[in-house]
């Protein structure tokens, strides 16, 4: 199955909820989850959405320029579908444009190949460094 997996979103949950309870390091059942695993998992979810929002954003503009125009709810319902793969739709498909349906079919493939696959395709192999710079604030909010 495509999309973001449970134990991704778990991560990034436990992730906020010790940031909120002012804890260095994101622990679930006594266990510390490693800083490279949240950054993975918080890589994964940006990817996620991303490509979701690209597919919607995408589809949104063709289908308005080639003229059959279906309501937004349907083009986001039908985006979220082809990147988690799930099998489920609205019924929009058979009627999109053909860059439409080009779209979806890349939106199908790259949801079923999955995020974390892309994150480790495009991640250069990481060479031990003797040094590191230094720590920098900065202000979220």
């Amino acid at each position: 199955a495509g999309g973001v997996k449970l134990a991704t979103v778990a991560v990034v949950a436990v992730t906020v909820m010790s940031t909120l309870r002012g804890q260095e390091e994101p622990e679930v059942f006594k266990r510390r989850i490693p800083v490279l695993l949240v950054h993975r998992a918080m890589a994964v979810i940006v990817l996620f959405f991303l490509l979701h929002f690209l597919v919607t954003f995408s589809l949104a503009v063709t289908e308005t320029f080639y003229g059959e125009n279906p309501a937004f709810l349907r083009i986001l319902f039908e985006s979220m579908s082809a990147v988690v793969t799930n099998g489920l739709g609205n019924g929009i498909t058979p009627i999109l444009s053909t860059p439409g349906k080009i779209i979806i079919c890349i939106a199908m493939f790259l949801g079923r190949i999955g995020p974390l696959t892309l994150v480790y395709a495009l991640q250069r192999r990481q060479s031990y460094q003797p040094y590191r710079y230094p720590e920098t604030s900065v202000h979220i909010g």
